[in-house]
């Protein structure tokens, strides 16, 4: 766990600051990386090399999907201009109320412990530009690794559109899906945030399948992905639109993977437990306020990584995650002016490197499926098939969770499982709570067994202890 080794790798960093060296990690390769995720470029003095503000700006839309769900200020519209507008729209309208001429306000930023600089949209476009979900959602802006779009049966397919995406697919089928579904929820958002019938919980469904279609689809199935990065430029300054940047295409890349994971440039120096107390905020540079566009706030991934250490207790994904990251960046540098496709050594660490991080990231959605299907079993205690007397308000919250995870394991080119084993998975979690509990098992032990059998299914996979998973909850 971090806890531990947070503050073993905080004193060595200081230590070995005075000694101008890195921390370095033999056992996992031998390159030799720094406690925090700061490069210098390679082409402007005095220039840092890392930029990842979009990706960042995508995690706070994130957020806010889920913040504004069910918030009676918020109209389906202004639900939809969170999804498909982004920091260009809610830079100029207030979605939770009167206007007062800077937007609306950033959900994250909203603290007492802390000051952000990015309080409003005004900010976030400002320091990211236009940013918004629609575009980088997994099979619009890339292919889907799977051959189809699993766990969930879409009614209406809705065109992701092919303007700037990678994937110029105009037919319709299963890459315009995870758009497709992100349209019907917010349709049916619109009506109540959690529907009582089906027990879904539309929050947790936004944000938990996001996590999975677009912060984790970028990074596995585009900027981590071995074949994107063998073919990035290591050599030349990147050029985009006229302008030249800091940073090679390759390195770009790959902050851009990292900026999905969401974790602060220092999140190997924070106690696991400090993350699990929801203290994200992290003041790297000293100056007394938190820039959640540039590493010093812990997003999305980054927090679960840190939370699922504490709940397991043996795992230290948030170590292993950060520290694949940190030695493929680092890799990248020693290798400045040698492109990947023309050294086949560098080629293939990178690609070692890159898999650990994406399997790492992995995990995380396995250890999510394992807590919620728990959390899920545990609120079953209380249900009563065939009573209109049932409360289904916590058995929504928790499987839409679980729900919102599990379709997030479709989206990695090397995924732990099999497209007919994530089938025979979703099989046993249904589509609906309500669905399977009342008309698919008609028994309420049923349908625990089959819940039983799925998280039997993710532990076997993944190789976490059979009797331990039974208590992460």
């Amino acid at each position: 766990m971090k806890l531990v080794k947070g503050v073993t790798l905080l004193s060595a960093a200081i230590t070995l600051a005075a000694c101008g060296s890195s921390s370095s990690n033999d056992e996992d390769g031998g390159v030799s990386y720094p406690s925090t995720y700061e490069f210098s470029s390679k082409f402007q003095e005095g220039q840092s090399s890392v930029k990842f503000t979009g990706q960042a700006a995508r995690q706070l839309l994130i957020d806010e999907m889920k913040n504004a769900t069910g918030n009676s200020e918020v109209t389906k519209d202004e639900l939809t201009s969170i999804y498909s507008g982004g920091s260009e729209v809610l830079k100029g309208e207030n979605i939770y109320g009167a206007n007062t001429g800077f937007g609306t306000p950033v959900k994250d930023a909203t603290s007492d412990d802390y000051t952000a600089i990015q309080i409003d949209y005004t900010k976030v476009y400002e320091g990211a530009g236009s940013k918004k979900l629609s575009d980088k959602i997994a099979g619009c802006d890339n292919e889907l690794s799977a051959s189809q779009f699993i766990g969930w049966e879409v009614t209406t397919l809705v065109d992701c559109g092919t303007g700037e995406g990678k994937n110029d697919d105009t037919v319709l089928n299963h890459h315009d899906a995870p758009h497709s579904l992100i349209l019907e929820w917010i349709d049916a958002a619109a009506a109540n945030a959690v529907d009582a019938d089906l027990g879904l919980n539309y929050q947790q469904l936004f944000q938990k399948f996001l996590l999975g279609s677009l912060a984790f689809s970028q990074t596995a199935e585009d900027y981590l992905d071995t074949d994107n990065l063998a073919e990035k430029d290591n050599s030349q300054a990147y050029t985009s639109k006229g302008v030249t940047y800091a940073y090679t295409a390759l390195e770009h890349s790959w902050d851009e993977g990292f900026g999905y994971l969401g974790a602060s440039t220092d999140y190997l120096s924070i106690a696991d437990a400090t993350i699990d107390e929801k203290i994200n905020h992290s003041d790297v540079n000293g100056d007394g306020e938190i820039d959640l566009l540039k590493g010093e706030y812990n997003l999305g991934l980054a927090q679960y990584a840190s939370k699922h250490d504490v709940l397991t207790g043996t795992t230290d994904l948030s170590s292993e995650i950060m520290i694949a990251f940190l030695e493929g960046r680092q890799l990248i540098q020693d290798n400045h002016g040698t492109n990947p496709a023309d050294d086949s050594t560098f080629n293939t660490e990178l690609a070692a490197i890159s898999n650990r991080a994406v399997q790492g990231m992995e995990k995380i959605f396995a250890i999510s499926v394992i807590k919620y299907i728990n959390q899920t079993i545990d609120d079953l205690d209380a249900y009563a098939v065939g009573s209109e007397a049932n409360d289904v308000i916590s058995l929504a919250k928790h499987w839409s969770e679980l729900k919102g995870f599990a379709l997030g394991l479709q989206f990695s080119p090397i995924s732990t499982f099999s497209e007919a084993e994530l089938v025979q998975l979703h099989g046993l979690i249904g589509q609906s709570p309500i669905k399977q509990l009342e008309n698919v098992h008609g028994d309420k032990a049923l349908y625990i067994e089959a819940l039983e059998a799925a998280r039997t299914l993710v532990q076997e996979k993944f190789g976490f202890d059979v009797e331990a998973v039974k208590t992460w909850g």
